[in-house]
């Protein structure tokens, strides 16, 4: 009777393992998509930014704005708590550099003293690649320092 039982419930034990470990391992895949799908765009934009002429930054920065925030929101999903709130502060921060560096005269002024007061001058165009590095920090990081 024992036999009978054990043949009976072994298959549909490990039936419900195998099940669990493909259920678990394709959210480890879609996440892993996921994050490869937001990194392919900030890798995008790397490259485009490496290519532009520093006269079309402002371009450049408003054309980034539209093809960003859907990345951002597509892979929120897919980061735990601490890189949700890093990502959203580095978008929030990326969207009001705007002003910041191509406003004209005191926003930009502002920008320029408070790099210089933060010991590192930058450029507008060094201000922008490294915000796309902020970014990817944010999803490779599991607690992203911004």
């Amino acid at each position: 009777m024992c036999q009978i039982i054990t043949s009976f419930i072994s298959p549909i034990a490990g039936g419900l393992v195998v099940g669990g470990i493909g259920i678990w391992m394709s959210g480890v895949n879609r996440r892993r998509d996921g994050k490869d799908a937001f990194l392919l765009v900030t890798a995008d934009l790397k490259g485009k930014l490496a290519g532009t002429n520093k006269g079309r930054l402002d371009e450049f920065y408003q054309q980034s704005i539209p093809v960003v925030g859907p990345a951002v929101y597509r892979v929120l999903q897919f980061l735990n708590k601490d890189q949700q709130r890093a990502l959203d502060a580095v978008w929030n921060e990326y969207r009001s550099q705007g002003e910041k560096l191509f406003g004209h005269g005191e926003e930009m002024l502002t920008a320029v003293v408070e790099s210089m007061l933060e010991g590192s001058p930058q450029t507008p165009w060094k201000r922008l690649a490294d915000f796309f590095d902020k970014f990817d920090n944010c999803v490779h990081s599991r607690k992203p320092k911004i």
